[in-house]
């Protein structure tokens, strides 16, 4: 399943979100914990590429989605993260932690996207700053 957003006046994709239903699946069982992790401009057409994963409680990672946008803007990081959100989110389910990166927009844009959610920074992230 996926979800693609186009520039204004033009049929060319901008953004595109790619989610897998087995990561869905396995999202409904163990909700507590989302991942996500960007990187840019290290693919050869210099996208940003935004993973998100989930974790069983036996500490098995698996991947949910992922996509590629543009640009590092707010407002397309925010567009990934809620289509994301209401693909995985019923009324039952409520994540209670998401962990990301030091991508500012990631970082800035989960605390409006996962109003409920603490957001965490990655340890390997946290051991980068005081290096």
């Amino acid at each position: 399943m996926y979800h693609c957003r186009k520039y204004p006046d033009s049929d060319d994709v901008s953004d595109i979100l790619c989610a897998q239903s087995n990561g869905i699946k396995l999202f409904n069982m163990f909700s507590m914990v989302l991942i996500l992790d960007s990187t840019y401009k290290t693919n050869k057409y210099h996208l940003l590429l935004l993973e998100f994963f989930g974790v069983t409680s036996t500490e098995y990672t698996f991947s949910i989605a992922f996509g590629y946008m543009k640009s590092e803007k707010e407002d397309k990081v925010s567009w990934a993260l809620e289509r994301c959100r209401n693909l995985l989110y019923s009324k039952y389910i409520s994540t209670k932690v998401v962990v990301t990166d030091r991508n500012h927009a990631l970082m800035n844009d989960v605390d409006i996207v996962f109003i409920k959610a603490s957001a965490l920074l990655c340890e390997y992230h946290i051991e980068r700053i005081y290096r």
